[in-house]
């Protein structure tokens, strides 16, 4: 039983953790969405998010991560190139 103890906190404790990420992701992104600063930044913190998430997930949650790091690259390019017209 002290294995599936094990194997239960885990879970919920690295649940907390992600839950956490999500309220200030969304506290965040409400606060400071009209600044340029706030939305480079939020970029960044996505791209770093979806990497980390990719690099130490597995299966549908790595692919989960890695669409906070598409959406943070989008982000980031839209702040940053230049627009033609």
């Amino acid at each position: 039983r002290p294995e599936n103890t094990y194997e239960v906190g885990s879970a919920l404790l690295w649940t907390l953790i992600w839950g956490l990420i999500l309220l200030a992701l969304i506290w965040y992104g409400s606060r400071f969405s009209q600044s340029e600063v706030a939305q480079v930044r939020l970029g960044a913190l996505l791209i770093l998010i979806g990497l980390v998430g990719w690099l130490f997930l597995s299966g549908g949650l790595a692919i989960f991560a890695m669409m906070f790091f598409v959406i943070g690259s989008i982000c980031l390019a839209y702040r940053y190139v230049k627009r033609a017209a």
